[in-house]
């Protein structure tokens, strides 16, 4: 099954009776203050030239740092693989 909450934030993850599968921690932005890579020219465009909302964006990284890592933690025993398709379909 497929979940995509948590309390102080937001998670996709995947899990069987007993057993946690996956899990994308995910927090909700409204701004693009604090990022690595500053995104306000992308919010523009997609608001001025197509018309839609930029914000608010699910972001799956570590707010308030270019740290790098594992951004989807799969339980040890699964198909990493065939997780990270099942995720980037339900993330599409």
């Amino acid at each position: 099954s497929l979940s995509s909450s948590s309390p102080g934030g937001t998670a996709l993850s995947s899990s069987e009776p007993g057993r946690l599968l996956a899990v994308v921690p995910m927090y909700a932005k409204t701004h693009s203050m604090g990022e690595f890579v500053f995104d306000q020219s992308w919010a523009e465009a997609a608001y001025y030239q197509l018309g839609i909302e930029y914000y608010p964006k699910l972001l799956a990284a570590i707010p308030f740092t270019p740290a790098t890592g594992k951004r989807i933690i799969t339980h040890p025993d699964v198909d990493r693989p065939s997780l990270l398709r099942t995720c980037a379909g339900v993330m599409e």
